[in-house]
């Protein structure tokens, strides 16, 4: 009898999980690479995840020591721009003892770069787009010349296939394998109904991949040409349904990048979810405005969502200068924004905003700006990021020649969205960090946060323990 071949697929934490935490919004399960799983045990390998939320798996040096010890033929490795360093150095350690180990990387770092399939001499092939496809014909042995979507070294020398066609229906995929110990040690954060303690399990969901509007700092892009695709509507209900019956998940979090773009789908999925009555509270994306800032998201779908158990909304602002907003094709009209926040509060959701800080021409008058749009907007949460021109992105090719005299640093661990890496025209990292934690800091603290929290308990009081322990992490973090 033929043996199976044997699977390791590995995630590691991004940098901002390692050390204090005090830049940790979510803990996610690794929803692509549990996708690649899928494709693996459909095609009857035997197939093994290694994450840090395993109990086995406490440090990445018992990751290696494990997937040692599983003996795989192949290792298959999902990583972001920060952590694709130690997912090679991972790659080397297991490679060293296993020599006859086929190493594929994939996600956003490689998807954008496939050239750094030559970083470390260890990887065999590097997979860029959407990989679930692909995966499977790497598996069947194809000719790798023959496979869309690729990278790999030939006699030593590079070698990028063309792009492998995206699917217009995802539906012909294999739902993703789930692993209850990831899964209940997954958490939708920091502000959240409910809160992060009282989550039994955090499972992410897509229903929508990819994103056709175009910001200039996302990988998006890139990774999948500014084309959709979608997954049914009938499809993700019943993988809600079994997460519930099989573990007993009460928070989810919706993965898509914009999950409005499709009106109608989107309302049809929320009202097909609220007919199961689940008790699954959840996490999604939307944009307001299009990039010709224009208003698109409905008020009946933000009353679907909320009416199907989304308890929170985010969407990005990400800037009010109007440099850095035609650098990073995201138009805002605060207007639209203030509207969008109003509506989710009087529905009783949650609301989260993304703001980005780091434009080389802004100055300290401007995060003054900030602060004052905040006090007008009052969003539960907020999360500010560092301007992160990721390798590969539009934004990284857009700064040409000049980037080496741009960047304060190339190295990959840096770029979390919480180091800053472009230089400032007037602002040092320094006092950038010091802004950073003074918008946050006279946020919370301000009457107008004070009176939203008042006015909208006094509304929906089943948030008291939301706001209650969102509070205290503010605290721990020295925001208030």
């Amino acid at each position: 009898m033929e043996r199976k071949a044997k699977v390791a697929l590995v995630s590691l934490l991004g940098s901002e999980h390692l050390g204090n935490r005090n830049n940790v919004y979510n803990d996610l399960e690794p929803l692509g690479l549990l996708y690649i799983g899928g494709i693996s045990q459909e095609g009857g390998c035997e197939t093994k995840l290694f994450h840090p939320y395993q109990i086995s798996n406490p440090s990445e040096e018992d990751i290696s020591k494990n997937i040692v010890k599983f003996k795989p033929d192949v290792l298959g490795i999902s990583s972001m721009t920060n952590t694709f360093n130690r997912s090679v150095d991972i790659a080397k350690k297991v490679k060293s003892q296993l020599p006859d180990l086929k190493v594929i990387f994939g996600g956003d770092h490689i998807g954008t770069n496939p050239s750094d399939v030559m970083n470390g001499n260890v990887i065999d092939i590097g997979v860029y787009g959407e990989g679930e496809a692909t995966f499977k014909e790497i598996l069947e042995e194809k000719e790798l010349n023959s496979i869309g979507g690729i990278s790999f070294i030939n006699e030593e020398k590079l070698i990028i296939n063309p792009p492998r066609k995206r699917v217009n229906d995802r539906t012909s995929f294999p739902l993703p394998i789930r692993d209850e110990e990831i899964l209940k040690a997954a958490k939708v954060g920091i502000m959240m109904y409910p809160p992060p303690s009282e989550q039994t399990g955090a499972a992410s969901l897509l229903f929508q991949f990819g994103c056709p509007l175009g910001c200039t700092y996302c990988s998006a892009t890139t990774l999948y040409g500014g084309k959709l695709t979608r997954t049914s509507v009938d499809l993700v209900v019943e993988e809600m349904k079994e997460l519930k019956k099989r573990f007993g998940i009460n928070t989810a979090m919706f993965t898509d990048l914009t999950f409005n773009l499709n009106h109608q789908l989107s309302e049809e999925l929320c009202k097909n979810i609220e007919k199961e009555n689940l008790g699954i509270n959840w996490y999604a994306l939307v944009r307001p405005t299009s990039p010709k800032n224009q208003p698109i998201l409905r008020d009946s779908t933000i009353e679907a969502m909320i009416s199907a158990g989304c308890s929170k909304i985010g969407f990005g602002i990400e800037s009010f200068e109007e440099s850095a907003m035609k650098d990073y094709h995201r138009p805002t009209s605060l207007d639209e924004d203030l509207r969008t926040l109003r509506k989710i509060d009087q529905e009783g959701g949650l609301t989260k905003v993304f703001l980005i800080v780091g434009h080389p021409d802004e100055t300290v008058e401007y995060y003054d700006k900030v602060i004052d749009a905040l006090k007008r907007l009052t969003p539960d949460e907020v999360r500010i990021s560092y301007l992160t021109p990721f390798p590969g992105t539009e934004l990284w090719h857009m700064l040409g020649d000049k980037r080496e005299e741009a960047l304060l640093t190339t190295n990959y661990d840096d770029y979390t969205t919480f180091h800053q890496v472009i230089k400032m025209k007037h602002i040092s990292p320094e006092e950038l960090n010091k802004q950073r934690q003074r918008i946050l800091r006279e946020y919370y603290k301000s009457k107008e946060f004070e009176n939203h929290v008042k006015e909208k308990l006094k509304k929906h009081p089943k948030f008291q323990s939301s706001y209650e322990e969102f509070g205290q992490e503010l605290k721990r973090r020295s925001f208030i």
